[in-house]
């Protein structure tokens, strides 16, 4: 079975700093990744993480940097990375 695609998120308004859109980009783009281990997983084939830890320790150190009012441009797409990592999750815990 076909995993979900990831849900399309709006891209931020074009006003938005230059970082906020990088952030951006560095969250869909763990969000896609995570849909492939997914999609691998199901498949019954194994996945290395390192390299998902490693591109969420970037991210989490480049939304460190943000002032918090870059929040509510970010949130929705935060939220739906938080829902891939939690269908990878239960991908990984399924024998």
């Amino acid at each position: 079975m076909a995993p979900p695609p990831c849900p399309a998120v709006p891209p931020p308004p074009a006003q938005a700093a230059p970082e906020i859109q990088a952030v951006l980009a560095a969250i869909q783009s763990l969000a896609t990744t995570m849909a492939v281990a997914r999609a691998l997983v199901t498949s019954g084939r194994a996945v290395e993480l390192e390299g998902l830890e490693a591109e969420a320790a970037r991210l989490a150190a480049a939304l460190a940097c943000l002032d918090a009012g870059a929040a509510p441009l970010l949130r929705p797409a935060l939220d739906d990375c938080l829902r891939e990592l939690e269908r990878l999750d239960l991908a990984l815990r399924l024998p």
